[in-house]
């Protein structure tokens, strides 16, 4: 019974996570997709200019972060 009593506000506190890393992750999956269509709208100067590699790691860092978010829900969710 204690352990019953103990345990009850858990599902709330995980579910509550949840859906705070998933409002995470779609702010930085929006803030990714942004940047990946601008640079889209841009390829003709970046190409001209050289910056293939900047853009390319400026997206990878964006999206290390998404995945990093997906990464804990996907803990939160076990």
């Amino acid at each position: 019974m204690v352990t019953t009593i103990c345990t009850l506000p858990l599902p709330g506190l995980l579910t509550k996570k949840n859906a705070e890393y998933q409002q995470k992750k779609m702010v930085a999956t929006d803030v990714r997709v942004d940047s990946v269509t601008e640079a889209i709208g841009a390829l003709r100067m970046i190409k001209m200019f050289g910056w293939e590699d900047r853009i390319k790691e400026r997206i990878a860092v964006k999206r290390e972060d998404e995945l990093n978010l997906i990464w804990k829900r996907r803990l939160v969710n076990l």
